[in-house]
């Protein structure tokens, strides 16, 4: 039993949803009045609200048996009028057996205000895409009451490097150097070499370099690249076309049939519609059945014949199956306000570190009188690009312009000597461009079973500008001897991982454990020291 308290402009509605026994022997009739008495409770909690009570009742109300009067009686008590007494209902049946044996048991239950006064149509559809043996029953009200609209999500075609083949790469280049060629270069800009300039439109020139640079390398993808189809809303599965659409087809054709014949339950048109019609049911289980193995199949052959993006594409769709979104976050429903509040939490969290004004200032205050003037530390060479667009690794998204490191690993030199002389007038004129400014902060589930109406469930990965990280590449190379860090430092290290930090521990727990010794560890944690022990003498930090 499930109970819903909503509050409209004409009063507050509760809505509840029932599924009862079916009537077989004492325990079971004992049962159907335990659920009346639950849901009579309910509605004694909620006495000044609207009442509907909709679901599988198991009674048929054309029949005279136990659990139809203990129905009749309990909505007589309460004055609940079920909806096929309504004179607009047009229930034929919602439950069949094989569409053979046919009775009426799912049932709408509202209280006398709407019985009376708002209720407009009561009806049953009967669609040959339902698989179920029971058909869905809908209760139209008129109600006086504020109409919210909800815009569904528009879908944006993105560009699929997974999908492009060699042609597609052999079009992108050539055509991007095109566009390049074309660009205005704020020459005065660029050239000029005063580090305390002051002249405006310098940076604004920048700006717009920087916005023509990304525009270049996106319209040059969306002309020769393959894009991501829309995805379906309908749950369709592999090998619907093949084997389940034509037999649909069919089934959708007889059953229309049959509807026009004024749905008869017996002869040549019934038996025609039954047949094709658990046909049909029986190819959607065989499809859903061989589901995993199509999508193995299809993985298989991408592989045997050898095309490397398709692979990835194929490991894509089979990861995102089972992945959804909730679209309740903290109570809140609209993606909007989802969004806002992960920015207010996610805002407070990166900016909980304390710190002092007059200690940030001093530093700036060093920083600026230790710049002499315009030397070589100043001018990103071409070469240093294309060493940082070679470390950049395949299918990397800034979240924010659209850009992905595919735009830079597969575009001409010419466009490494465009962002060398972008990250040059940057330099010299210390202005940051938005596009380098931004990045996008992506909620992530911290786990496959997570709670995700939650917000602390989420964690955040933040997704820099594409030239942000061929900045950083460039100055990890250039200053690498001069960026010296702990020997423990494990992450965020060149040749380093976490996981090698882990082994270590081990390795040296285990040590001792195998030799007769008792260990203790600490860890320390942020604003607490957390202590883990077991039978100790020996510390191991």
């Amino acid at each position: 039993m499930c109970a819903i308290r909503c509050s409209f402009d004409f009063g507050n509605v509760l809505f509840i949803y029932c599924y009862m026994p079916y009537e077989t022997n004492e325990f079971s009739r004992a049962e159907f009045c335990s659920q009346l008495d639950a849901v009579k409770f309910i509605l004694g909690s909620n006495s000044r609200c609207h009442v509907i009570i909709g679901g599988d009742f198991n009674v048929d109300l054309s029949r005279d048996c136990v659990n139809t009067a203990a129905l009749m009686e309990f909505c007589s008590q309460l004055k609940l009028y079920p909806a096929v007494k309504h004179s607009r209902c047009s229930f034929d049946y919602s439950y069949h057996f094989s569409m053979k044996r046919f009775s009426l048991v799912d049932h709408f239950v509202v209280s006398e205000q709407l019985f009376c006064e708002s209720v407009t149509e009561a009806c049953v559809y009967h669609e040959v895409d339902n698989t179920s043996d029971h058909e869905p029953i809908c209760v139209k009200l008129n109600v006086d009451a504020q109409q919210y609209s909800t815009e569904p999500r528009s879908y944006v075609s993105k560009v699929a490097w997974y999908k492009a083949k060699q042609h597609n790469l052999d079009a992108y280049s050539p055509l991007i150097q095109d566009k390049l060629a074309k660009l205005d270069v704020p020459y005065s800009a660029v050239l000029c070499r005063n580090l305390n300039c002051k002249d405006d439109s310098h940076c604004c020139s920048l700006m717009e370099y920087t916005a023509a640079i990304s525009s270049a390398c996106l319209s040059a993808g969306k002309q020769t690249l393959p894009h991501t189809s829309i995805r379906s809303c309908n749950g369709r599965i592999p090998g619907w076309k093949e084997d389940v659409e034509p037999v649909r087809h069919r089934s959708l054709f007889w059953h229309n049939i049959w509807i026009e014949c004024g749905k008869p339950r017996t002869g040549l048109i019934a038996d025609i519609m039954r047949k094709t019609r658990t046909a049909y049911h029986y190819a959607i289980r065989m499809a859903k059945r061989a589901e995993h193995d199509k999508a193995n199949q299809r993985f298989a052959e991408t592989i045997l014949e050898n095309r490397s993006r398709d692979v990835w594409g194929e490991v894509k769709r089979i990861r995102r199956a089972g992945t959804c979104c909730s679209s309740n976050v903290d109570g809140l429903t609209g993606p909007d306000d989802i969004a806002n509040s992960f920015a207010a939490k996610y805002q407070d969290l990166y900016t909980s570190v304390p710190y002092v004004m007059s200690d940030v200032a001093k530093i700036r205050d060093e920083i600026e009188h230790s710049i002499t003037g315009f030397d070589n530390n100043c001018v990103i060479d071409v070469c240093e690009v294309l060493q940082a667009v070679r470390r950049l690794k395949p299918g990397k998204s800034d979240g924010y312009v659209g850009l992905t490191s595919d735009y830079f690993l597969h575009a001409c030199n010419e466009l490494c000597v465009h962002v060398a002389i972008l990250f040059t007038g940057l330099l010299v004129h210390s202005c940051i461009p938005e596009d380098l400014s931004i990045s996008t902060v992506i909620p992530i589930p911290k786990g496959k079973h997570a709670n995700m109406t939650n917000s602390s469930n989420y964690r955040g990965i933040a997704l820099s500008s594409m030239y942000n990280k061929l900045f950083d590449l460039i100055l990890l190379s250039r200053y690498y001897d001069q960026l010296c860090s702990c020997d423990l430092q494990f992450g965020f290290k060149s040749k380093r991982s976490t996981d090698m930090c882990t082994m270590v521990l081990k390795e040296s727990i285990a040590y001792y454990v195998n030799n007769g010794s008792s260990v203790c560890f600490t860890f320390w944690m942020p604003q607490r020291l957390l202590i883990a022990w077991s039978i100790v003498s020996l510390f191991v930090f």
